[in-house]
């Protein structure tokens, strides 16, 4: 079993703008925005190839730990925003890791 990610890393606060729509003029709006607490944002220059199979730059990454980040059992879909210092920043890669009890923590790329 995997150590969860302890809260004193879990330092930021973001908000998560989700269930993305676009209208017929492909103007895009959110049901709704929340706020997640006890995420780590951490800057990424990594680069990675989407489904589209297309190479990506990461400008961040974000953890969201199982246990700890608040609150629990948030769904994270492509191309929702996350915002965080006053910055949008669009959800382009979500990794679930798991371990032996299932979902350990989500690594979202971001740009």
């Amino acid at each position: 079993m995997i150590q969860h990610i302890p809260k004193r890393l879990l330092i930021h606060t973001v908000s998560h703008k989700y269930t993305r729509t676009l209208d017929a003029f492909q103007k895009e709006t959110f049901a709704g925005t929340r706020t997640i607490n006890y995420v780590r944002m951490d800057p990424s220059k990594s680069i990675v190839i989407s489904k589209e199979n297309q190479q990506i730059k990461l400008t961040s990454l974000l953890f969201y730990d199982c246990l700890n980040s608040s609150p629990r059992d948030v769904a994270f879909v492509l191309d929702e925003v996350i915002v965080w210092n006053g910055r949008d920043y669009r959800i382009k890669v979500i990794d679930q890791i798991v371990d032996d009890h299932g979902t350990h923590h989500f690594e979202l790329g971001l740009i």
